[in-house]
């Protein structure tokens, strides 16, 4: 009788025990696929120039989403060509990306290699050209107009 308790005993702890235990079975972590980059289009703006009075504080983050800050900055160059109205910029809709670089008498072009939206940011990557020097100074800049469906931080990369 005694042995049949213990038995009984030993039975139930074991069961209690197995019951009890974690399975130590590895379960394979999740394959987090890397962030795709998709691209932003965009529409580079024409027939413009950067302000004589422009200080570079003005510009500490290279999106400008409002007229007021725009046109602080820019200013409308109209010509005679045949485009030459400047592009047209709907704020309420859309928000500019500019780059301007320091004057210089060089002559300098700047171009876009790639716009991206990836994660929480706007990746812009960008080509500087420098040519022959002139013999007058200009500010040569980069302004690209964006939907705003296309949200997050900018990020400016200069291409070397």
């Amino acid at each position: 009788m005694k042995r049949t308790i213990v038995t009984i005993a030993l039975l139930i702890g074991v069961t209690i025990v197995s019951c009890n235990t974690k399975s130590e079975e590895k379960i394979p972590e999740a394959v987090i696929p890397a962030s795709v980059a998709t691209d932003v289009p965009y529409t580079e703006a024409r027939n413009y120039f950067v302000k004589n009075s422009f200080r570079e504080a003005q510009l500490s983050n290279p999106k400008i989403s409002s007229q007021e800050k725009f046109e602080a900055i820019f200013g409308m160059a109209r010509t005679m060509a045949k485009d030459g109205i400047p592009t047209p910029i709907d704020f309420s809709k859309q928000y500019v990306i500019a780059i301007i670089n320091p004057v210089t008498d060089i002559t300098t072009t700047l171009s876009v290699s790639t716009l991206k939206q990836k994660d929480n940011a706007i990746i812009l990557n960008y080509d500087v050209e420098e040519g022959k020097k002139q013999s007058f100074s200009t500010q040569p800049f980069l302004l690209l107009v964006v939907d705003t469906t296309y949200q997050g931080e900018i990020i400016t990369e200069r291409n070397m």
